[in-house]
């Protein structure tokens, strides 16, 4: 499903833009993502009027698993009041709707590493949303704008933006460090083999492709 850039996204981008100290340091390198973890967040999809929407991201490399769980609003059909799922495993993301009676696979592409975020580049630290943060940035490809904000010296996350899928994430709580349970990831027996919605297939391949990263 196709939805329209927002002039509210572009403001907000362009506020962070104007108010941010740059002290760049070249040799600065993204934190990477805990190898497994778990944090709520809210969900900010503006051309599918979900705003705020709250949701879990449970994330465990060891297991080459990821689950999305969007409780207010879901940014794979659009539909700002459905709740829904995403599950990727080591090389497919399924979408789970309806508590759990209704499976598809949405994408064929596999969690990404934890490493993921050192496809950006620091672009400055400043105040943004009642935090100092360090700023990265990537904006090579002008298809794909990933902003992510860290609060030092912890790194803990609080913002991120993917903008060609135009979900901007703001972390609630730091990352809750630990192993996941292995049933958050198991993909339910009747899902689909294809779904009608097709979502992050093109987002992740150029992250694919960023780190090297055969798919």
């Amino acid at each position: 499903m196709e939805i329209k850039k927002s002039n509210s996204l572009l403001i907000i981008l362009s506020i962070i833009n104007f108010w941010f100290v740059l002290t760049i340091n070249c040799d600065k390198v993204a934190p990477a993502w805990p190898d497994s973890f778990s944090a709520p967040f809210l969900l900010t999809v503006y051309g599918f009027r979900i705003i705020g929407g709250p949701s879990m991201i449970y994330f465990d490399w060891t297991q080459k698993a990821q689950r999305l769980d969007f409780n207010q609003g879901c940014p794979v059909t659009g539909d700002p009041l459905q709740p829904c799922s995403v599950l990727f495993t080591s090389t497919q993301a399924f979408l789970i709707t309806n508590n759990g009676s209704s499976c598809c696979c949405t994408a064929h592409v596999g969690t990404l590493p934890p490493t993921w975020t050192q496809v950006m580049s620091y672009n400055g630290s400043g105040p943004a949303y009642g935090k100092y943060v360090d700023w990265w940035r990537w904006d090579d490809d002008p298809s794909l704008i990933h902003n992510y904000l860290t609060i030092p010296p912890l790194n803990t996350a609080l913002y991120l933006l993917v903008q060609d899928i135009y979900e901007e994430w703001v972390f609630t709580e730091p990352f809750n460090v630990g192993p996941q349970s292995k049933d958050l990831f198991v993909v339910p027996s009747n899902c689909k083999p294809s779904c009608s919605f097709k979502t992050y297939e093109s987002t992740f391949h150029k992250i694919y492709n960023r780190l090297n990263i055969k798919y």
